[in-house]
This record gives C-alpha cells, structure tokens and sequence, in this order.
C-alpha cells in the first residue's frame, strides 16, 4: 500500500490551492472539532485531532507536518501535507511520516474526505482508487 493519498480538483476548475489555504482548511477541521467537544463536554479534539501544526521546508518545498502529540503521540507519528498544481489541476498530497501507525493512516483518510468535500475534489486512495467527494447541492 502507498504512504500517500491526494486530493484532486476536476482540471482547470477552483483556484489554485496554497499551503496557508490549506493550513486555513486545518484550522477550520479543528474548530469544528472543537466545537464538538464543547457540545459533549468533553476533550473531543484531543483524540479528533492529535496532531500539532508545523510548517516546515525541505529541499526547496514548503509542507505542513502534523506532528503527534501528547499521550496520543505514540499512536500518531505524524502527516505531512503539500498543495499545489500538476497539469492545471490542483492536488493537495498528504503524506503518512514514516513510523506512521494504522491511526495515521485513518486520520489521513478523514482528513483527505473533509478537504474533499470543502473543494469540491476527488480523492485517491492509498489503495489507488478514486472516491468522488463532491459536496451536495443544499435543498
């Protein structure tokens, strides 16, 4: 199985997609979550959301890491999430850091099912296969 799933804009549609778009997108997940927790009186975004927002560089590109954190931090190694375009489509990659648990692998797939739904995108799977996200119309 691959390390990495995407997040892909049907070509030439949404603009293109940055890397404080998606950090943006990430807070706006973890909001939410938070918001449920306070509904549940309970720290819903602790086990949600285990991760820390870093932005970090390599080689010349620019990614974020979600780096696990607190007590989860041995059941989450970490994400490392790209944006940008190929053959004017915009992909959003996210990557499993290597040591990654099944956790990270399941975060990674809700996390690629919420921006999928908040752009309008396609995801393909770890496995290879697409699944359409598109957000339905509101009635």
């Amino acid at each position: 199985m691959r390390r990495s799933t995407f997040v892909v804009w049907p070509k030439g549609e949404g603009e293109e997609v940055s890397l404080e778009a998606l950090r943006a997108a990430l807070e706006e997940y973890r909001g939410r979550l938070e918001k449920t927790g306070e509904k549940l009186d309970a720290p819903y975004t602790t086990w949600a959301f285990p991760y820390e927002i870093e932005e970090r560089e390599r080689d010349g590109i620019r990614y974020l890491y979600l780096r696990g954190k607190g007590v989860t931090a041995q059941e989450y190694a970490g994400l490392l999430l790209t944006a940008g375009s190929a053959d004017a489509q915009n992909v959003v990659q996210i990557t499993v850091a290597r040591g990654g648990t099944d956790g990270d692998f399941a975060k990674a797939n809700e996390l690629a099912r919420f921006l999928a739904r908040r752009w309008k995108a396609e995801i393909v799977l770890f496995t290879g296969k697409v699944k359409r996200q598109y957000a339905h119309a509101k009635r």
